[in-house]
């Protein structure tokens, strides 16, 4: 079930619960009314009854100020006229003479009570009475509000509900009221009187003064909340015409009605409380079309909001700028602009309950039934229903309403930013952790960075060296070359010319060799070589090198042996080899060891099975022995450097570039990659 239609119905139904048990208490139908001039109340007991209305007939006496004195028995010949209270002099006839609003005259009223009520404590409830009077009861001045005068010039008026007490003098009571109008468009006794106990009277009273009271701190409490939201979050525009509009309706209320305002500020003059009066309504209508405008933007029509706007403003200066005698007889005008401001703001509102708009539909209920207080006031004012001003009821419930809907809204915002601050807390610890794994990997990542670095430093570095160590070894077979070719040609020695032409062909080998290597070298450093990976035997294999080198090492006298250990002939073990490069680095290793063994010297290569030193994996060893010098335990660490020679080989073998076993280690490494259940060191 939903809850804002509930909620709207309780409070509209509350609202009107409490007008009506008001207009009940203020409009009794079945009370004795007044009969030219005469209220009969003699057949009830009034001060059990507590209070009546003195509605009816009052003997009336128009342009004419009578004294309760002028009403003795043969003092005055006077012919009374009898006119209907509470209602004001406008649209009613006295001796056939339509009476105007501005004018002076004098009601009479005698109440007749049960004589057992003699010198029982009374009182009379005098409410809105336009615009200056005197009352006097049984001959004695006890009321004088404002000054009573045949003009203008001469009257001040003073529109505030009095109370008034008095002992009852018999079974018959006189009330005499000279009454003026000339500054405003209303005259005479336009709301009613309440006649009763003393009690009843200040209970009444009290009562209508402690419902203003509260009233008006309502909306000026709701109106202080709204500002101070406004202040903390200037963004919610909202607040802040919701603010301003329930201080405009409780400024309305202090002018109204009791009229509170003159009673905590007495030096208020009453031309200023009606000037406040119109004014606030003008600000209040202004800030409801603002609100609306404020939380539904796409639903307002933004000329027809600037020209109510517009309106109200001119109506709000011209107000400020003129007289009440002016003004208020614009009232008519004025509340059929404010029945369109409020009617444009129902359809705003209706607008966005049909676009299923949040809290429209309690804004629309809000504002309708407003509509309806409001359509109550101008027909009563008008004095075409005796229901009397239900407005601030309608206020009240809209009021009420709307803070329901606006803290519904608030509270649905607060629930929707714990949701989102729960999600934003596991979406920063989630990116905490993203944060630490990015940091992670851009750490790798950095330090992957600098070893490339280093590594293009070392390739630079060794760049260079090749450059340098190019032109060195090239230049040398180049020059042996130029002088070799420079002595054929000046005919040194001719018999010597055949031995000339074969070390400059030497020369050029070594050179083919070189250039060869340095190109072998390059590729396999910038992985253009492609090996093709196969799986052989590795006894029919090696056996085969060793059959298809055994002549070349042997050609430099040296003794060349293969030693197979761990190996039957019959075993089925496989490798996975490039068979080629393999051939190569195992070729670069042997030529070698033939270049500094000796002619009596003697090579082995020993292959064997063996585990591998990182894995434990079974693994395939070759190893090539040679009984050459060996190298010095200083040069161990390079041998496998690119283009590094020992002192010692430069002086002894000048051939070559230390190509060799660089070439063997840039091959061996992917080879190792590829094994199964064999490998291979250097």
């Amino acid at each position: 079930m939903k809850v804002q239609p509930i909620l709207t119905l309780f409070v509209v139904v509350a609202a009107v619960m409490v007008a009506a048990g008001g207009l009940i208490s203020l409009y009794k139908t079945d009370q004795a009314t007044a009969f030219q001039g005469i209220l009969d109340l003699s057949g009830r007991n009034t001060l059990e009854e507590g209070s009546v209305l003195l509605n009816g007939q009052w003997e009336f006496y128009w342009n004419q100020l009578l004294n309760p004195a002028d009403f003795e028995p043969g003092h005055l010949s006077l012919v009374p006229a009898y006119i209907q209270v509470p209602r004001t002099w406008q649209g009613q006839r006295a001796k056939g003479v339509a009476l105007s609003d501005q004018g002076f005259g004098t009601y009479r009223l005698v109440i007749r009570t049960p004589p057992e009520n003699t010198g029982k404590p009374m009182g009379l409830y005098v409410r809105g009475v336009a615009s200056a009077y005197k009352l006097w009861v049984n001959g004695q001045l006890l009321l004088e509000k404002g000054v009573v005068g045949t003009s203008r010039s001469d009257m001040r008026g003073e529109e505030y509900s009095r109370t008034v007490f008095f002992p009852l003098q018999g079974n018959r009571t006189e009330l005499v009221m000279q009454v003026s109008n000339f500054i405003q468009r209303k005259g005479g006794l336009w709301e009613p009187i309440s006649f009763g106990t003393a009690d009843a009277i200040s209970v009444e009273r009290d009562r209508a003064i402690a419902f203003e009271a509260v009233l008006t701190g309502a909306f000026f409490v709701v109106a202080v909340y709204h500002f101070g939201l406004f202040l903390a979050r200037r963004r919610e525009r909202w607040a802040l015409y919701f603010g301003a509009l329930s201080f405009g309706i409780g400024v309305r209320v202090l002018t109204t009605g009791d009229t509170l305002l003159p009673r905590l500020l007495p030096e208020i003059t009453w031309e200023f409380s009606v000037h406040l009066e119109y004014l606030s309504v003008c600000f209040a209508v202004t800030m409801l079309l603002s609100f609306a405008r404020s939380q539904y933007p796409d639903e307002t029509n933004s000329r027809l909001y600037r020209g109510f706007v517009a309106l109200f403003a001119a109506y709000g200066l011209f107000v400020a700028t003129t007289p009440a005698v002016v003004y208020t007889y614009t009232m008519v005008s004025f509340q059929l602009l404010v029945l369109a401001a409020i009617v444009y703001v129902v359809w705003i509102f209706t607008l966005a309950w049909r676009r299923k708009r949040p809290g429209s539909s309690l804004n629309m209920f809000a504002t309708a039934a407003m509509l309806l207080f409001a359509l109550n006031d101008v027909l009563y004012y008008n004095h075409m229903v005796g229901s009397g001003r239900l407005i601030q009821f309608g206020m009240l419930s809209y009021i009420l309403i709307e803070a329901v809907s606006l803290a519904r809204q608030f509270s649905s915002l607060f629930t929707k930013t714990e949701r989102l601050a729960t999600e934003l807390q596991e979406i920063n610890e989630s990116l905490e952790e993203k944060v630490r794994e990015r940091t992670r990997a851009l750490r790798m990542a950095n330090e992957e960075l600098e070893r490339a670095n280093r590594d293009l430093t070392r390739m630079e570095a060794a760049r260079r060296h090749l450059l340098s160590n190019i032109s060195h070894e090239l230049g040398t077979p180049l020059t042996m070359i130029r002088g070799y070719i420079k002595a054929v040609l000046d005919r040194i020695d001719e018999t010597k010319n055949e031995n000339f032409l074969q070390m400059t062909y030497d020369k050029t080998v070594l050179l083919e060799r070189m250039i060869r290597d340095l190109l072998e070298l390059s590729s396999l450093e910038s992985g253009r070589v492609r090996f093709e990976f196969q799986q052989v035997k590795p006894l029919s294999f090696f056996r085969g090198l060793f059959e298809k080198y055994q002549f070349v090492i042997r050609e430099g006298g040296a003794e060349f042996q293969w030693t197979f250990r761990g190996w039957g002939e019959s075993g089925t073990d496989e490798i996975s080899i490039d068979p080629m490069r393999m051939e190569q680095a195992l070729a670069n290793l042997l030529l070698n060891a033939k270049k500094y063994t000796p002619r009596d010297g003697r090579i082995e290569v020993i292959v064997r099975k063996a585990l591998d030193g990182t894995t434990g994996d079974p693994a395939l060893l070759v190893e090539v022995q040679d009984s050459g010098p060996g190298i010095a335990e200083g040069d161990l660490p390079f041998v496998f450097e690119r283009f590094y020679r020992s002192g010692e080989a430069r002086k002894t073998s000048p051939a070559g570039m230390g190509l060799g076993l660089g070439s063997t280690l840039t091959i061996a490494l992917p080879l190792r990659a590829g094994l199964t259940k064999a490998g291979m060191t250097r």
